[in-house]
């Protein structure tokens, strides 16, 4: 790698490290080289290489070094989503859709600054939004995730509002919150939205 670096074939030494399963230092050089193209690939293939050796948190940690922050922001959800399945603890599964979160407003304020500093009329700023989505085809998929990054946090958090309300005995309060959990169905468990109903109600 170094022999290619000194005579400048770039292309040749982050295959090297490619090979090598340096995938650090493959993005790295991809980066000090100004190589955007080979930056993208080699972001998916050691991205995927993280999360086939069940490394997710690192991969996350990857995209968003990297300013990905959508694909780190995706990671996550589907991750809370694995967590739900497991019933795992209402707190660490909305720390996840918080953090996920987080990084979809990392996203949307790397876009603002690109589109404010670059000169020009609204369809050339409307172009930069685009290129920063992923291009036309992503732009559909992640504009969802753009428009509904509290969801998640917000359903944990009226989740874990009306449990402490019903175990603090404010069950008129608990049983209207739980009411609101129906609106959450799609990323909460439904058995336990109902089971909390039943019990507030019955309360």
């Amino acid at each position: 790698v170094e022999a290619y670096t000194k005579s400048n074939h770039i292309t040749e030494a982050i295959e090297t490290c490619v090979t090598l399963n340096r995938w650090h230092e493959a993005v790295e050089l991809a980066k000090r080289y100004n190589q955007p193209t080979q930056i993208s690939s080699l972001l998916g293939k050691y991205a995927q290489h993280l999360l086939d050796e069940d490394k997710t948190f690192q991969a996350i940690e990857l995209y968003r070094k990297a300013n990905h922050f959508l694909e780190g922001a995706k990671l996550l959800f589907n991750l809370a989503k694995v967590e739900t399945g497991k019933r795992s603890s209402p707190l660490r599964i909305k720390k996840l859709y918080v953090l996920g979160a987080l990084l979809v407003e990392e996203h949307q304020a790397a876009v603002r600054q690109s589109t404010a500093g670059a000169a020009g009329s609204r369809s050339s700023a409307l172009m930069g939004l685009m290129e920063m989505e992923g291009g036309l085809g992503d732009a559909t998929s992640n504009s969802s995730i753009v428009d509904s990054a509290w969801r998640g946090a917000e359903a944990y958090h009226f989740l874990m509002l009306c449990q402490r309300q019903l175990y603090e005995g404010y069950v008129d309060a608990a049983m209207k919150t739980a009411l609101h959990l129906r609106e959450y169905e799609e990323l909460l468990n439904q058995e336990d939205t109902y089971c909390l109903l039943a019990l507030s109600s019955c309360a």
